[in-house]
């Protein structure tokens, strides 16, 4: 099914079957196991870093999940839409927590693809933090490794499922 054909499915209903769809929608994505998280957002990302490095997802706090690959590597996957209200906000960041990189993810608030991930290590996460009390798309822009053709990748596999 294409975005617009799921979205032209939807257009027309009333705002309770709206929240009836999205719940489902959460419902079903827990059941195949393709996420772990109600924030559909965060959810998107999780299974796009699944994708790129394997491994599972380890909970590390009510509301912390910490991606362990299959070497060992734990990597936290902070993901953000491109528009609207969300693009301005900060990635959560818990510098208490153990990691070696941040994958710093932003999608399409429509199609929820890739448009940046940047791969940024532990130590610079830390330094940006010692600046800045929060990390905004502008502090982690040009941060780190480009990994978005990794990212499109993992997206595009997960859709042929």
């Amino acid at each position: 099914m294409s975005t617009m054909t799921a979205s032209a499915l939807i257009a027309d209903l009333p705002t309770h079957e709206l929240f009836a769809v999205y719940g489902a929608l959460q419902a079903e994505l827990k059941r195949r196991d393709i996420t772990s998280s109600t924030n559909i957002i965060e959810g998107v990302g999780e299974h796009i870093g699944l994708g790129m490095y394997g491994g599972q997802l380890i909970r590390t706090s009510a509301a912390g999940m910490v991606l362990t690959t299959p070497s060992g590597t734990r990597i936290q996957m902070r993901t953000r839409t491109s528009g609207g209200p969300d693009y301005r906000r900060s990635f959560p960041v818990d510098p208490s927590g153990y990691f070696e990189f941040h994958v710093f993810l932003v999608i399409d608030p429509e199609t929820f693809r890739p448009v940046l991930a940047r791969r940024v290590g532990r130590a610079r996460v830390l330094e940006l933090l010692r600046r800045e009390r929060r990390l905004s798309l502008a502090h982690v822009r040009d941060e780190g490794e480009d990994v978005l053709a990794e990212a499109v990748a993992a997206w595009e596999f997960a859709g042929r499922f």
